[in-house]
């Protein structure tokens, strides 16, 4: 009983601090259009088809866990 408690104390801020940032923020990607991420966004397990260009802003971050990203956007 002992040890689950101390397991649990030492592994509870290690599992929090890991799942803030997937939940702090999340920019899901347009049906059309260009793509702004200035928050934390993760995305995992799909595949991603989109019609303009991607750009991660200041203070952004974008996480692809098995994830196909097609971008199809026309070059400047």
């Amino acid at each position: 009983m002992r040890a689950v408690f101390l397991l649990t104390i030492v592994l509870l801020p290690a599992m929090i601090l890991h799942l803030v940032p997937a939940v702090a923020g999340h920019t899901e990607p347009p049906a059309n259009g260009n793509w702004r991420i200035s928050d934390t966004t993760v995305i995992e397990n799909r595949t991603i088809d989109l019609n303009g260009d991607v750009r991660i802003l200041d203070g952004g971050c974008l996480t692809l866990i098995n994830t196909t990203l097609r971008i199809n956007s026309a070059l400047e």
